[in-house]
């Protein structure tokens, strides 16, 4: 995961970069400011997503991606499969949508297997 964070920070425009898991734990990230509160921040992003997923659901439409715009930056979360890719932009030197799908596909394709959320069928046992 380090490894696509840093290819995405070298990227013009792009501030930050962090990996969260869809149920809100922090993964990667190369936040520089060191106040913020990662795992809290994971926990936000969870919910910020997991709530337009169910709101997409009301209009039968997949959500791939949220934008949040502020006044000098951009927020950006992705659908990582099992992840949310996290891209926070200079809103001057914005950076196209496809480009940062590309790296949250590349996430999913190559990080997937790793994480297993406790609701996953094959992690659950039941004694019999």
């Amino acid at each position: 995961m380090r490894s696509i964070v840093n290819e995405i920070s070298k990227l013009k425009g792009v501030c930050g970069v962090l990996i969260t898991s869809k149920d809100g734990l922090f993964l990667e990230d190369n936040l520089n400011e060191s106040d913020i509160n990662r795992e809290f921040l994971s926990n936000l992003i969870g919910i910020v997503f997991g709530s337009s997923e169910k709101t997409g659901e009301v209009f039968n439409q997949a959500v791939d991606s949220i934008e949040i715009n502020g006044n000098s930056l951009k927020i950006k979360l992705f659908d990582a499969g099992k992840y949310i890719l996290v891209v926070i932009t200079n809103k001057d030197r914005d950076i196209e949508n496809e480009v940062l799908k590309k790296y949250a596909n590349k996430l999913r394709e190559e990080y997937d297997d790793l994480l297993k959320m406790p609701y996953e069928k094959d992690t659950i046992k039941v004694n019999s």
